[in-house]
């Protein structure tokens, strides 16, 4: 199987620059040529931000967002918060959400314990496994499985065909193809977490620690005079990519995530992160949103029904968001965040029977209940709310066995 497929293009110069996104699109001179110019998100202050023909538009309202990845094709975002469950003198301990909207329906589902997401593979997957030695295989959109030709860490195009990663843990080579024929870059000059491969598969963008952004395609690899900090790269089958860099500025952070220009009381000084454009043929990265992070290349459609879906998108999440049950056997190891804790070898006890046959009819009872469990129909609450600590209490008392509520369980 080939790494990458040649694409043609039209390419129109540029006299007059319409707006931002078009002066965006056509710092080399030329801009994409297609009837719809692409809009990119990205996460301002804790919330997504959307840019379509330099209008921006701010599309959820929580300002407790840290990451988010968008997939175009169902139109869906999923986006991580965290809440601090064990703090004391010099280390905090906290737990993750990740919340996956399918745009077009309006209906929620919440994941507990992912920190991390991307959109790849025609899908949205979790960056990591479990022990974070490897990308994420299962699909959150479908529950699938994606198939990787052996890859540990990797991206692949929208249909699944094209894959590029590493075939080890950690210090190898950044290959393409199955099996792997073509060698895009060094262990060295990038980092597992920061690449990306465009939709068709012709373009893959990367950078390292100290390292360059650059894009490897069928005409060789090119560079830009700096790389991104911290976030991936997204890029885009004309070869247009996006990364956030330093602006060289003064910014007062209260989370990695919630920064701005103006110092206010708990927040800590450092350099400002905005949203940069590169594509071969321009030497330097271009700052086109002076603050921001974690930017992503969009179809206007998507954008379109983030829009529509934004009132949806508030504080709490609790109008769209429901607890859902899946029931799952399997002894052996499970790499879906969602169902990788219910293994006996990932149980944390603070309430157990031990094994005992007797306990077998309250286990069929508590299966049972969760087998009928009515997904998408009750709302998913926070701390003192209904939340899946809630869900574990009451297929507890299905199975008979009415356990007391661990420490720090709200919503027990």
């Amino acid at each position: 199987m080939s790494l990458l497929t040649s694409t043609g293009g039209l390419v129109i110069n540029c006299r007059t620059a319409r707006s931002l996104a078009t002066t965006m699109l056509c710092l080399a001179g030329a801009c994409l040529g297609r009837a719809e110019e692409p809009c990119f998100a990205f996460l301002l202050r804790g919330d997504i931000t959307v840019n379509c023909v330099g209008k921006a538009t701010q599309v959820t309202h929580r300002g407790d967002i840290e990451r988010f990845a968008l997939s175009d094709d169902p139109p869906t975002l999923a986006y991580t918060t965290s809440r601090t469950t064990l703090r004391d003198a010099t280390t905090a301990s906290s737990e993750f959400t990740t919340t996956v909207v399918k745009l077009a329906e309006g209906v929620t589902n919440s994941i507990e314990g992912l920190r991390w997401v991307i959109s790849t593979c025609g899908g949205v997957l979790p960056i990591e496994n479990r022990e974070r030695s490897g990308s994420g295989t299962r699909d959150l959109l479908t529950g699938k499985e994606v198939m990787t030709g052996g890859y540990n860490w990797f991206r692949c195009s929208s249909d699944g065909k094209i894959v590029v990663g590493t075939m080890k843990r950690a210090g190898a080579d950044l290959v393409g193809g199955v099996p792997p024929g073509t060698k895009i870059a060094i262990g060295g000059d990038f980092n597992v977490y920061q690449f990306d491969i465009s939709p068709n598969g012709s373009k893959v963008a990367y950078y390292g620690d100290l390292h360059a952004l650059c894009e490897f395609s069928l005409h060789g690899t090119e560079c830009a005079d700096r790389g991104g900090m911290t976030d991936l790269p997204s890029v885009i089958d004309s070869g247009d990519v996006l990364v956030a860099v330093g602006t060289g500025q003064s910014c007062f952070f209260r989370t990695a995530y919630d920064f701005s220009t103006k110092a206010s009381p708990g927040t800590t000084e450092d350099e400002c992160l905005g949203i940069g454009y590169w594509k071969p043929g321009i030497k330097s990265v271009r700052i086109i949103q002076p603050l921001g992070r974690n930017p992503q290349w969009v179809k206007p459609q998507t954008a379109a029904l983030l829009g529509t879906r934004s009132r949806d998108l508030a504080a709490t999440g609790a109008a769209k968001s429901y607890i859902d049950a899946v029931v799952h056997s399997s002894y052996q190891y499970e790499p879906d965040p969602r169902l990788a804790a219910d293994q006996p070898s990932g149980g944390t006890a603070w309430y157990t029977t031990a094994l005992n046959a007797s306990n077998c009819d309250g286990v069929a009872s508590m299966l049972a209940t969760a087998s009928g469990w009515q997904n998408d129909t009750i709302p998913y609450g926070s701390q003192h709310a209904v939340n899946s600590n809630t869900v574990a209490h009451l297929m507890g008392n299905a199975g008979g066995f009415y356990p007391s509520a661990p420490f720090g369980s709200f919503g027990w």
